[in-house]
């Protein structure tokens, strides 16, 4: 029957009174289905990769720092980019809008504020604008600014544990410097 089937599948009928027989073989099958998977997996990472990555409107793409968890001990944050990537310290583009967004499993109730770090001496002003709630979520946004041209800062995340303790958390931006016109 096995036999049977694989011949029928396999046949193709070019005029009613001649009949080609192609040999059945695994091999094609595997390479077939191979073939086929690799394309699916091909339209899948470009729908997953290389979309997420085009520019919007203004020319330059949203950055999304999404924070995963939080050391209610320590203070520390683990935030993560587009990517997944660490983004302890965060490669930002001039005119972006960073969003950061409080994952909902996270050990982190709230952000309470962002703010720039007083006490670092190298920090230069680069958001056009400062960081804020985004509406009522837990969710906060800014942009930088067109200007900062290379430039890089320190800031300070103050946020609350499940506890309702507050902590302190200082990640980086630092601003891709522009690239000159050719």
């Amino acid at each position: 029957m096995e036999y049977y089937f694989s011949v029928i599948l396999c046949r193709k009928i070019t005029s009613p009174q001649k009949r080609i027989n192609y040999s059945f073989s695994h091999q094609n099958i595997i390479m077939k289905r191979a073939l086929y998977f690799c394309k699916i997996f091909s339209a899948f990472l470009f729908i997953f990769y290389a979309l997420p990555s085009v520019t919007t409107a203004q020319g330059v793409r949203n950055g999304v720092i999404t924070i995963t968890d939080g050391d209610p001990l320590t203070g520390e944050l683990v935030m993560r980019d587009d990517s997944g990537r660490t983004a302890h310290t965060f490669n930002a583009e001039h005119g972006q809008t960073i969003k950061w967004v409080v994952h909902p499993n996270s050990n982190v109730e709230e952000i309470v504020d962002i703010t720039p770090k007083k006490d670092s001496t190298d920090n230069a002003n680069i958001f056009s604008d400062l960081p804020k709630a985004d509406g009522n979520s837990r969710n906060w946004k800014a942009t930088i600014d067109t200007n900062a041209d290379g430039l890089h800062e320190w800031y300070n995340i103050i946020w609350k544990d499940k506890g309702g303790k507050e902590r302190i958390y200082d990640p980086l931006i630092q601003v891709k410097p522009k690239l000159p016109a050719q």
